[in-house]
């Protein structure tokens, strides 16, 4: 994926972002109190819900500007990465993109409201990690499981060549 794919890519995974928790935010019950939840499927919700920290709402007590500082300082590194692959590592480009997306998502929430937007709740998800979540936060995911993914395949491809002469 190269040029103005990776763009429009990157782009339509934003706008799917920002289009779902626009939806959400109009058509869901917004009090953190409220009982109200939307059921998809069986375990599967959709229900308003706010994250002021980072990942499982790690550091929530330390503000927004920290965050849209780290979301924009990420999207920075993630853009350079991409700008700078190599040939060989073309298959990183959805992953960086995914990533990318995620933190320009979230990014854009904390400027816009202090704070990320989650609407997907899980019941069936363990409660002691994050149970409501995003598109953005499942691009992230998404994304860092195709990166390690891939860089195992890699590294282990790389070892048993090693260990049978061939390079």
């Amino acid at each position: 994926m190269r040029g103005w794919r990776a763009v429009l890519f990157l782009a339509t995974l934003v706008a799917v972002d920002q289009a779902t928790k626009l939806l959400a935010l109009s058509h869901l019950d917004p009090d953190p109190k409220a009982l109200s939840a939307v059921r998809i499927v069986r375990g599967v919700y959709l229900k308003i819900s706010t994250n002021e920290g980072g990942v499982w709402g790690i550091l929530s007590g330390v503000g927004p500007l920290f965050f849209i500082i780290l979301s924009a300082a990420v999207a920075v590194w993630l853009s350079i990465l991409l700008l700078r692959l190599r040939e060989e590592d073309r298959p990183y480009t959805p992953a960086l993109i995914l990533l990318l997306g995620g933190f320009i998502g979230n990014g854009i929430d904390r400027v816009r409201f202090g704070h990320a937007v989650d609407f997907l709740y899980m019941t069936w998800y363990s409660k002691g990690l994050m149970n409501t979540f995003n598109v953005a936060d499942l691009a992230i995911l998404t994304g860092l499981v195709w990166a390690l993914g891939l860089w195992a395949v890699r590294s282990f491809r790389s070892k048993s060549q090693k260990a049978t002469g061939v390079h």
